[in-house]
């Protein structure tokens, strides 16, 4: 019968409709604008949500539809284009190269400070691991929102309790960790090691 069918499909659409938040860093009128935009391309719903966290407010918009991801990706960009131009002299960590993309991989050279740190931190845990490889995940986004966290905890208590943690996963390919708006994301880390 048509209305069973009807069910169906809208069952089968619920399941594909996805809800992300994205939280931005400077004012709505200026957000709003490339927002409409990317939500008419991607035909995705937004709507704007302000949450009151260590004594401030951080501004977000919820989006949903069924390609949230790539709005998400593009307006990532857009971000990360605005901060840049607005502060050009954006402090990274000193070993990171120079980037065009918002996430890129580089190789480490096997000796060089870096990956003597890195292989001091892992032998401490598992001193019989030998590293094959190093690289380093260079997420502009993800540092970005990383600097403002730590400035805010900062900010709110003194001092940031800052760890080194390492991430692992043996059934996703890592390109879904490192690259994602949520960064190292331990739904992806339930089985296996990589990091």
């Amino acid at each position: 019968n048509l209305e069973s069918a009807e069910k169906i499909v809208q069952e089968k659409l619920k399941r594909l409709m996805k809800t992300e938040q994205l939280e931005f860093p400077f004012g709505r009128e200026k957000f709003e604008k490339k927002l409409r935009s990317v939500a008419a391309k991607f035909k995705v719903s937004y709507e704007f949500n302000e949450t009151k966290q260590h004594g401030g407010s951080k501004q977000a918009v919820v989006l949903k539809g069924i390609k949230v991801d790539l709005a998400i990706k593009e307006l990532q960009h857009f971000i990360i284009e605005q901060q840049a131009t607005e502060n050009p002299n954006t402090e990274v960590p000193t070993e990171w190269q120079p980037q065009s993309n918002t996430t890129e991989v580089f190789h480490v050279p096997r000796g060089c400070p870096e990956w003597l740190r890195v292989e001091q931190q892992f032998q401490i845990t598992m001193p019989s691991v030998y590293i094959q490889e190093l690289l380093r995940i260079q997420n502009i986004w993800l540092w970005e929102r990383y600097v403002q966290e730590k400035n805010g905890i900062e900010k709110f208590k003194g001092m940031a309790n800052e760890k080194e943690l390492f991430h692992g996963t043996r059934s996703h390919d890592p390109n879904l960790i490192y690259d994602s708006e949520v960064g190292f994301d331990m739904r992806f880390s339930a089985q296996g090691m990589w990091g």
